[in-house]
C-alpha cells in the first residue's frame, strides 16, 4: 500500500483498524481501514485540503469491502461532489465534465506517486 499508515489497533475480537493517508500538493485523503477475519473494509474516507487544512469531505460506509480501486473510485466520486456543492455554493456554473476533469486530475495525484514524495513537497508548501 502506497500511504503512511496511523492509529492502527487490534479489537478484542482480532479485527485490526487503521488509518492510511495519501497526500498531493493539493489534498489529502485519509481512509478508515478495518481487517476482518476474511476481509477488508472501507468504513470511512475523509478529504482534507493541504493548503487550508480543512475537511472538504467526509463519508463513512459500513461494510464496503475494501480495495485500493473501490477506495479510489470513492475519494473520486466524493471529491465531485464536494466540489460541485463549493461551485453552487459560490454561485459559479461549472459543467460536471470540467468538475469530473478536475476531480480526476486531482485524486490521480493522489493514487498514483509516491507519497515520500508527496510528503516532502507537501511540507515544502506549508513552509512557504
Amino acid at each position: 500500500m502506497n500511504a503512511f499508515i496511523g492509529n492502527a489497533y487490534t479489537s478484542v475480537a482480532g479485527n485490526t483498524y487503521f488509518d492510511a493517508l495519501k497526500l498531493s500538493d493539493e489534498i489529502a485523503i485519509k481512509a478508515d481501514i478495518g481487517i476482518g477475519h476474511t476481509h477488508s473494509f472501507l468504513n470511512g474516507i475523509t478529504i482534507m485540503s493541504t493548503k487550508s487544512r480543512k475537511i472538504l469531505a467526509h463519508k463513512q460506509f459500513h461494510c464496503y469491502i475494501h480495495s485500493n480501486s473501490k477506495e479510489q473510485h470513492q475519494a473520486r466520486e466524493l471529491l465531485i461532489e464536494a466540489l460541485e456543492e463549493t461551485a453552487r455554493c459560490n454561485g459559479y456554473v461549472v459543467g460536471r465534465m470540467q468538475i469530473e476533469m478536475a476531480a480526476n486530475t486531482i485524486i490521480d495525484k493522489v493514487y498514483n506517486v509516491n507519497q515520500l514524495d508527496a510528503l516532502q513537497k507537501t511540507i515544502r508548501i506549508l513552509l512557504n
